[in-house]
């Protein structure tokens, strides 16, 4: 089944709990896809809500900006595919690691021997917790983080955990 071309996302500078709240009017067709940061969520699911949402957003000042892709990961428009994901998937064969893996999924450190087809299926369907898994890290005694990517993203919600923290946060490259 093709991923459904009705959806979007749209990134949200607001805490979690605020964009849950603001999420009321379009809880059918709208829930949190991803959520970074402290003060850093983005919200998935069908484009004339995310419209809607934020139009209502900009006009309160709140920050947003839409998230360049044609669909709505981590929502329930992700479902139609998951079948047909996870078949070709099925040959997986996960094997320990040597080196730790933490989930978005989980926000945990998960062995490699979990990381079958039915995982990565909950990856595009669940929300995406880098939130859970940067505490994971940091309770872990990690603190230095380098984002390798030539967007970066993540390295404002990174810094905003660090805060509180002797964490160090770096961008490895530039737009």
């Amino acid at each position: 089944a093709a991923v459904p071309e009705s959806g979007a996302m749209l990134s949200v500078q607001l805490p979690e709990a605020e964009v849950v709240e603001r999420l009321a009017p379009w809880v059918e067709v709208l829930t949190i896809g991803v959520v970074n940061g402290p003060d850093s969520a983005v919200v998935s699911g069908e484009a004339s809500a995310i419209a809607e949402l934020e139009a209502s957003l900009q006009t309160d000042g709140v920050f947003c900006r839409r998230v360049r892709i044609g669909f709505a990961a981590h929502s329930t428009q992700m479902d139609g595919v998951l079948e047909g994901l996870e078949a070709a998937l099925s040959s997986l064969r996960p094997t320990a690691s040597s080196v730790p893996f933490y989930s978005s999924v989980t926000g945990e450190l998960l062995s490699g021997e979990s990381l079958d087809a039915t995982y990565w299926c909950r990856n595009v369907r669940d929300p995406v917790r880098f939130d859970a898994v940067v505490r994971s890290l940091m309770s872990g005694g990690h603190g230095v983080f380098v984002e390798q990517g030539g967007h970066p993203v993540l390295t404002l919600p990174l810094t905003e955990a660090c805060v509180e923290s002797s964490g160090v946060v770096a961008g490895s490259l530039r737009r």
